[in-house]
C-alpha cells in the first residue's frame, strides 16, 4: 500500500524533478572553505599513502585535503592511476555509485554529455561501491547508459575514505590533487557539469577553488564602482553606504538604466542557483523606517527577492511586481545589517527575471507612517488550510481490490470551475505562495485575498482527463499540499487500475464510507531493527540490507549479532535483503514493509 501512495504522489507531482536531486542515502551539505593558494601549478607528486598531516580526527577526507594516489582496474581491464591522469588532465571527477541506485543512473546521461565535450581536459572515474557489481554487470550497465569514461569497482574502498553519507557522490580533484568539492545527490543536467568543468579547466587556474555546491558558478561580472553603486541606491539626501557582498560566490549588483532610472541591478539573471547581494549598515532610531523602491520580475516563480535585517527575513517575494515600495520599521535603535538579494533558481532560462532597485532610504515621522501604510496586508491563520469547497464534491476511496483496505482518498468534482479555499500560517511568505494546476499554470494567492484567507477559482479545463485534475499549493519554494480531483468515480477507478498495474497490485475506486480510516502520517524519528538468523536461530553477520523510501535508498550491514539497526525519520520503509554472505542462502527478491514509525523485523537464512 505504501508503494502505491508513493507512486501516486510521484505521478501527480512531477516525480522526475523531485527525485532528480535525491540521493541513495541521507543528504548532507558540502563543506565550504575559503580558497587557499596552491602549493604548485605543476601536476601533483604521486603519494602512495595518505600524508600524515592529512589524516583528520574522524578519519575521512574533507574538502581542502590532498588526496593520495590510487590505481584501479576498469571493467574492461584498463589500469587507471589518479595521479597519472592528473599529469595529463586538469581535473578528475570521482563518482561513487551503485547499479541499484536509481538517482545514480539518472545523472549519468548528463554526465556523459558534458564529458564528451571536455574529455581532452578532464577525466571522470565512476567507481561502484556495490561489492556485487561484477565486471560483467558494470559492462552491461555502461553499455546501457552509453558511458565512455572509465567505470570500475571501488576496489580501493574510496567510499569509506570520503566524508559522505549517500550515493551518488561526486568528488572533484583539481590539478593539484586537492579535493575541491564533495557533492551528494544526482545532477541530471549537463549544464551543471560543463559549468563545473569550466572552473577547473580555466587557463588562469593557479590556486584551488572550493565550491559550496556543484551548481555554483563563480561570478564573472565586474562589480559596480562603489561610488556609482551608492549614487544609484541613495535617494535624495540619502546617507546609507552600500557594498557588494564579500562572499566570493555572491554575484554583485551592477549599475544600469532601467525604465529611465539609474538603478542597482542583479547581475546573476542567467546563472542558475546563484545569488546577487547588496548590503548596508543602517544606524537607525527606534521607529525609523527603511523604504526600498524596486522592480522585481519572476517568471513562474523561478526567482526570489529577499530582504533581511540582522539575518532575519523581513520581506520575501517570488511574485513579479512593477515599480513598488516596501517599508520596514525598526523596533529597536542601533546599528543594523541590511541585505537585499536576488536568488536565481536551478532552471534559469532566458526570461524576464530580474531585480532592479531604484533607492533604499531611511525615513521617520509622517513619511515613515505613510510608507508603512502602503505595505500590502495579507491574512494570517494558525495553520495551513487547502480545501476544495465546491458544492458538487464527493469523496472517493482508492482501495486494494481484494481486501478494500484504504490506500488513498481522492475527490470527485465535474464543475467547470474549481473553488479552493486556503489559509496560510505565519511561516509562509504570502508572496511566495501560489496554486499550480497540472497544466503548469500558476495562480498567485495574493490575487485571491478574502476577509479571512484566500479563495482561488481556477478552470477545471478538462475534468474528463484524470491527468489534468490535480492542484498543488506551493509556498516558500516548496510544495506544501496537493488535491487530486476526478470528474467521476469511473475516472478515479480508471486511474486506480492504471497505477495498480505499475506497482503490481490490484486497486479500485469506490465511494467513501464513514467506516474507512485514513492513517495519520508519522512524525519524529523511528528506530528500526532488522535481525538475521539461520535455521538454528544463530545470528548471521555480514548481510546487506537495503532500506528505501520514496526517493532514496541506503544499505546497512548486519553486525556480529546479525542485526541492522538504524534511526530514520518515521515513515513506511521498504526492506530488501540485498546480499547474503557466503555459506548462506536466503530470499533476495522479496520487498517487505517495515512497521510505520519504527519497529522490528526478523529474517531467517539457510546455512549450507
Amino acid at each position: 500500500m505504501n508503494r502505491f501512495k508513493k507512486l501516486l504522489s510521484a505521478a501527480l507531482a512531477l516525480t522526475l524533478m523531485l527525485s532528480a536531486f535525491s540521493a541513495c542515502g541521507n543528504k548532507t551539505e558540502s563543506v565550504v572553505a575559503e580558497a587557499v593558494p596552491a602549493e604548485s601549478t605543476a601536476a601533483p607528486v604521486a603519494e602512495t599513502e595518505t600524508p600524515v598531516e592529512q589524516i583528520l580526527s574522524d578519519g575521512y577526507y574533507h574538502v581542502g585535503d590532498k588526496i593520495h594516489d590510487f590505481t584501479i582496474t576498469t571493467y574492461d581491464g584498463k589500469e587507471i592511476s589518479l595521479y597519472k591522469v592528473l599529469e595529463e588532465k586538469d581535473m578528475v571527477l570521482l563518482n561513487l555509485w551503485a547499479s541499484w541506485c536509481g538517482p545514480c543512473g539518472m545523472e549519468f546521461p548528463a554526465m556523459q554529455e558534458a564529458y564528451s565535450q571536455y574529455q581532452d581536459k578532464i577525466e571522470i572515474i565512476a567507481m561502484s561501491v556495490e561489492p556485487a557489481d561484477t565486471d560483467e554487470i558494470l559492462a552491461a550497465y555502461a553499455q546501457e547508459k552509453a558511458m565512455t569514461f572509465p567505470v570500475a569497482r571501488d576496489a580501493v574502498d574510496m567510499s569509506s575514505q570520503i566524508h559522505h553519507s549517500s550515493i551518488p557522490t561526486s568528488v572533484v580533484v583539481d590539478r593539484f590533487g586537492t579535493i575541491c568539492l564533495i557533492e551528494e545527490g544526482a545532477m541530471p543536467d549537463s549544464a551543471i557539469f560543463t559549468r563545473l568543468f569550466d572552473v577547473y579547466t580555466a587557463e588562469d587556474y593557479t590556486e584551488s577553488v572550493y565550491l559550496p555546491n556543484m551548481m555554483a558558478e563563480l561570478p564573472n561580472i565586474q562589480p559596480a564602482d562603489p561610488a556609482e553603486l551608492n549614487e544609484a541606491l541613495n535617494g535624495e539626501n540619502g546617507t546609507l553606504v552600500f557594498t557588494n557582498s564579500s562572499n566570493e560566490f555572491h554575484w554583485p549588483m551592477t549599475v544600469e538604466q532601467k525604465d529611465g532610472r539609474t538603478v542597482a541591478a542583479a547581475s546573476n539573471v542567467e546563472s542558475p542557483m546563484s545569488t546577487a547581494v547588496v548590503e548596508a549598515q543602517v544606524d537607525a532610531k527606534a521607529g525609523d523606517v527603511l523604504v526600498m523602491e524596486y522592480k522585481f520580475m519572476s517568471d513562474y516563480y523561478l526567482s526570489t527577492m529577499r530582504m533581511t535585517v540582522d539575518g532575519k527575513d523581513v520581506k520575501v517575494s517570488s511574485m513579479g511586481q512593477d515599480w513598488t515600495t516596501y517599508a520596514y520599521r525598526f523596533e529597536e535603535a542601533g546599528n543594523h545589517q541590511l541585505s537585499v538579494s536576488f536568488v536565481r533558481n536551478l532552471n534559469a532560462y532566458e526570461g524576464n527575471d530580474g531585480l532592479w532597485i531604484d533607492s533604499i532610504r531611511l525615513v521617520s515621522g509622517d513619511e515613515a507612517a505613510e510608507a508603512l501604510a502602503k505595505n500590502p496586508q495579507y491574512p494570517v491563520s494558525e495553520e495551513i488550510r487547502f480545501e476544495l469547497v465546491n458544492e458538487n464534491v464527493e469523496v472517493a476511496a482508492i482501495v486494494l481490490e481484494e481486501t478494500e483496505d484504504l490506500a488513498l482518498t481522492a475527490l470527485v468534482c465535474s464543475d467547470p470551475v474549481l473553488r479552493i479555499a486556503l489559509e496560510l500560517d505565519e511561516t509562509i511568505a504570502p508572496e511566495t505562495a501560489f496554486v499550480e494546476d497540472f497544466a503548469g499554470n500558476a495562480y498567485p494567492l495574493t490575487s485571491f485575498v478574502t476577509a479571512d484567507g484566500y479563495l482561488v477559482e481556477i478552470p477545471n479545463e478538462d475534468p474528463s482527463a484524470f491527468t489534468s485534475s490535480s492542484v498543488w499549493l506551493h509556498g516558500n519554494g516548496e510544495q506544501m499540499a496537493e488535491i487530486t480531483i476526478f470528474a467521476s468515480l469511473e475516472y478515479a477507478d480508471r486511474f486506480a487500475k492504471y497505477l495498480g498495474e505499475q506497482v503490481g497490485i490490484s486497486l479500485k475506486a469506490m465511494p467513501w464510507n464513514d467506516s474507512m480510516v485514513v492513517a495519520e502520517e508519522p512524525v519524529g524519528d523511528g528506530t528500526y531493527t532488522v535481525a538475521y538468523v539461520d535455521q538454528n536461530g544463530d545470528p548471521v553477520p555480514g548481510v546487506m540490507c537495503q532500506v528505501c523510501d520514496a526517493n532514496t535508498c541506503q544499505v546497512f550491514v548486519s553486525d556480529a549479532n546479525g542485526v541492522c539497526q538504524f534511526t530514520l525519520p518515521a515513515g513506511a520503509y521498504e526492506i530488501h535483503t540485498l546480499k547474503v554472505p557466503a555459506g548462506y542462502e536466503g530470499d533476495t527478491t522479496t520487498v517487505t514493509q517495515a512497521p510505520v514509525g519504527g519497529g522490528e523485523l526478523s529474517f531467517t537464512l539457510t546455512k549450507n
